[in-house]
């Protein structure tokens, strides 16, 4: 009888645990929650470092994002001798084009149209219309192919580009910790986050 009573009493705190563990994120938690992290990519300034492949050699840098409404520069500094007077090494400018300026090659520009995707990135409050949907199933399917997925809690989890072999992934511990660039699933770049400051958090 015991015996009984000690499974019964085991299997009663299991299942309580369980609900607890399982318990799911209702559509309106899940609105609130989308649109507050889709907001935080609107406004924002991080500090980190960088780990990528640029003409066949791996190379580790400092690196800075700053985001602000529908642009967003990303420079990749080169430290110097000592690390005294870091000079950009390559800046990235992402409007309605994208322009890359390096230390020893000209400027390119692309499309922006050419990395679909990217635009939901620079005005990421377009997102909001598709929120149903994101809501749903976790991910926007758009029609030319790229996928734009989400986590349980709606914070941007993976950018998949198909026309082109890229993929996108970020990661977050509270906030955006890292994000890995891919093409034909090889990695190209790793950026790892140490600071992000927002307009409320200077």
């Amino acid at each position: 009888m015991k015996k009984l009573k000690n499974s019964l009493f085991l299997f009663f705190v299991l299942f309580v645990l369980g609900c607890s563990f399982n318990k799911s994120i209702d559509h309106p938690q899940k609105e609130k929650l989308l649109i507050q992290n889709l907001q935080k990519w609107q406004n924002f300034k991080a500090d980190g470092i960088i780990e990528a492949n640029y003409k066949n050699f791996v190379f580790r840098k400092n690196i800075h994002i700053d985001k602000a409404h529908s642009n967003m520069k990303i420079t990749v500094f080169d430290s110097g001798i000592f690390g005294l007077k870091p000079e950009p090494f390559i800046s990235l400018e992402i409007d309605s084009l994208i322009s890359i300026k390096s230390q020893s090659e000209p400027e390119k520009n692309y499309q922006i149209a050419d990395f679909p995707g990217l635009n939901f990135i620079l005005d990421s409050n377009s997102l909001i219309q598709y929120k149903n949907e994101i809501i749903t199933n976790e991910k926007l399917q758009l029609s030319n192919g790229t996928k734009i997925t989400f986590s349980e809690i709606m914070q941007l989890k993976k950018i998949n580009i198909p026309s082109n072999s890229w993929e996108i992934d970020f990661f977050y511990h509270e906030d955006l910790s890292s994000i890995e660039v891919y093409e034909k699933n090889q990695l190209l770049a790793k950026i790892e986050i140490d600071r992000i400051r927002r307009e409320d958090k200077q």
